[in-house]
């Protein structure tokens, strides 16, 4: 019979002679149900009905449940994009773009909106008009349509509030289907401070540049890969990485070159360098051009939000693209655009201490959920967070996992251990994680859960790396 969670069918298709009824389940990921001549609702198609059914029908079918997921994958990225571009809705233009959408409605109502009025105090509030609810779960009422509302950002508030948020979200098991209440907040380091117009916070990191460059392209800055002729040492270095931040004006750049050897072996055909080594973070008027000798803006002059969004994006992208440390790296200073000659790494001698590498903001977010999180696990026994570590008690070896970026040490031996991992743990599935899209968690649990039992481990890449115990 049909699933509990499911909400109101999206759609009806014809299967043979039966009906595909199209669905929302509670994280609003489309699903079909089967209804039977006699009304009854099945979650599988018999075999002998789907014989019945056209190629059209199934056809029909598998695009309307595509349609669905290609439209809300756009839908999170319009939504996120607000937090760059700052839209915002007048409340009844709101209701009538979400409320009375399914797809939007189905979404929006896991999100927490901020609500402003010019004559009252701005509150925040959970789901979709008419029933927002606040922190205590009881309704936040909206007497008239002078409120505009836009989403909700963790740095508009104190930081108690979003820690407030997050435990409201893990007691109800609410997922969001982007990051919100576990956005991290960039203050500015001393070392900032002491820098004013640029950032150091992601330099020295050896990237691999083929997932480095797809992950900042798919959080919508502007950048291409570094080829063998853009470091050319007669040359400028080439254009940094940029992310528009049109609500306040600035642009974002992520400074950096290419290092090691060169790769045709890929998609792009092209002299690719194999890493990407990076460097400065600085921010623009975007009524100026950096590569005409245009001059930062003062970091403390960037409004928070908008350096917290350029900071989010690249964490994520060094986190999960960071094969190892630049040993040649040295603050250039204001030159950061002077000519510097490429990296050469030699095989074998990457400096791949990763694991070593300070926690960021995320990782502390993920430390955060680990300690709601472990306790709910098969494995929960083996597990232990230790700083920015999660430690893993295994049958041969103790380990420990970056909460940053999932490196792996292996702990006595003092040793690095790689593991290549899909980043789909599939051992977590029962547990309601509050929100969707970190890679970086799926691949810190998989790797949690190999090394617990690493004895029935298969790989033999990964098993040359573990000495048994005598």
């Amino acid at each position: 019979m049909a699933s509990t969670k499911s909400t109101k069918s999206a759609a009806e298709l014809p299967i043979g002679d039966w009906q595909a009824r199209v669905a929302l389940d509670v994280d609003g990921k489309p699903f079909a149900r089967y209804v039977s001549t006699d009304g009854a609702v099945h979650k599988r198609l018999p075999r002998k009905i789907k014989q019945l059914a056209t190629r059209s029908q199934l056809r029909a079918l598998d695009k309307r449940l595509t349609d669905i997921k290609s439209a809300q994958l756009e839908a999170r990225k319009r939504l996120e994009q607000t937090y760059r571009n700052g839209r915002e809705w007048a409340l009844a233009d709101w209701q009538d773009r979400y409320q009375k959408q399914p797809l939007m409605r189905r979404m929006t109502e896991r999100l927490i909106w901020e609500l402003h009025h010019p004559t009252k105090s701005a509150k925040l509030a959970l789901g979709t008009a008419p029933e927002l609810t606040g922190l205590d779960g009881n309704p936040v009422p909206i007497s008239d349509d002078d409120y505009r509302i836009r989403l909700w950002h963790p740095a508009n508030t104190a930081a108690n509030v979003a820690s407030q948020w997050r435990r409201a979200l893990l007691e109800k098991e609410i997922r969001q289907p982007l990051w919100q209440a576990w956005r991290p907040v960039y203050s500015l380091t001393d070392p900032e401070k002491r820098t004013a117009l640029y950032s150091n916070r992601f330099a020295g990191l050896l990237l691999s540049q083929p997932v480095f460059v797809r992950v900042l392209r798919n959080r919508g800055w502007e950048l291409k890969s570094r080829m063998k002729w853009d470091d050319d040492p007669s040359q400028k270095l080439a254009k940094p990485a940029r992310l528009m931040l049109p609500s306040c004006g600035l642009i974002a750049e992520y400074w950096g070159r290419g290092a090691g050897s060169f790769q045709t072996g890929h998609e792009y055909g092209a002299p690719n360098f194999e890493y990407f080594a990076t460097s400065q973070i600085r921010f623009y008027n975007t009524s100026e051009d950096s590569a005409a000798g245009a001059v930062s803006v003062p970091l403390s002059e960037v409004p928070l939000r908008a350096f917290c969004e350029a900071m989010f994006d690249i964490e994520l992208a060094t986190g999960l693209s960071v094969t190892g440390l630049d040993q040649h790296w040295s603050d250039p200073g204001l030159n950061v655009d002077l000519p510097l000659k490429n990296i050469d790494i030699v095989a074998g001698q990457l400096d791949n201490s990763v694991d070593r590498l300070s926690p960021g903001e995320l990782g502390k977010i993920r430390i955060e959920l680990l300690k709601w999180l472990i306790p709910r696990l098969a494995i929960a026994e083996k597990l232990e967070l230790h700083g920015h570590n999660l430690k893993v008690r295994g049958k041969w070896h103790d380990y420990e996992i970056h909460t940053g970026n999932a490196a792996v040490r292996i702990v006595g031996l003092n040793r690095h251990l790689c593991i290549v991992t899909g980043g789909n743990s599939g051992l977590a599935s029962t547990v309601t994680l509050p929100f969707a899209g970190d890679d970086i968690l799926a691949i810190l649990l998989s790797k949690a859960h190999m090394l617990a039992d690493e004895n029935t481990i298969k790989d033999p890449s990964i098993l040359a790396q573990l000495p048994k115990p005598k």
